[in-house]
């Protein structure tokens, strides 16, 4: 009775199976499985596993974005010039 009365209130339920956070990061359901194994992912197990929303917004909240991760530094952060500038400046100078 709880869960109809959560799931009326904010119009989804408040619980995700695996399936369904596969789906929502693009992972396999052996991939999510090994997560609440490892304990990353907290969840319950009532004849399968059972995510509470609120654990798989705060999951996902503290989850890397997927790729590549980006440079730590630019040119522009070490004083280096791209080779346009580096054309006009030499053009100034003769």
């Amino acid at each position: 009775m709880n869960e109809q009365k959560a799931e009326d209130r904010q119009g989804e339920k408040p619980y995700l199976t695996v399936e369904e956070i596969a789906e929502e990061l693009g992972v396999s359901e052996d991939w999510v499985r090994k997560l609440i194994r490892s304990g990353k992912l907290d969840a319950d197990y009532v004849g399968g596993y059972a995510v509470l929303r609120e654990a798989f917004e705060a999951y996902r909240a503290q989850r890397r974005p997927p790729g590549r991760p980006p440079k730590r530094d630019s040119a522009e952060d070490r004083g280096v010039k791209d080779e346009t500038e580096a054309e006009d400046e030499s053009d100034v100078l003769e």
